[in-house]
């Protein structure tokens, strides 16, 4: 095993750790990455700005309801 392998591998593991990382936090927030690469390709600056330019999107979100988050305070 060279250098490189073992780097190659280190890398391979944070970027495992990181995707992992990012889909916890997308599906605490009801999102899915399916969704959220489509929020990207759109140009969105935000998620929720994504929401009014992509229909599927919008659609998805409805789907599954609110995220597992703290709810709004309302009035």
């Amino acid at each position: 095993m060279t250098l490189d392998d073992i780097r190659a591998g280190a890398d391979s593991a944070r970027l495992s750790y990181e995707r992992k990382q990012l889909r916890r936090a997308l599906q605490r927030h009801g999102w899915s990455i399916r969704g959220t690469a489509a929020a990207l390709e759109c140009g969105a600056s935000s998620l929720r700005k994504a929401i009014g330019r992509h229909p599927e999107l919008e659609a998805e979100r409805a789907e599954k309801g609110p995220g597992r988050g703290r709810p709004r305070k309302v009035g």
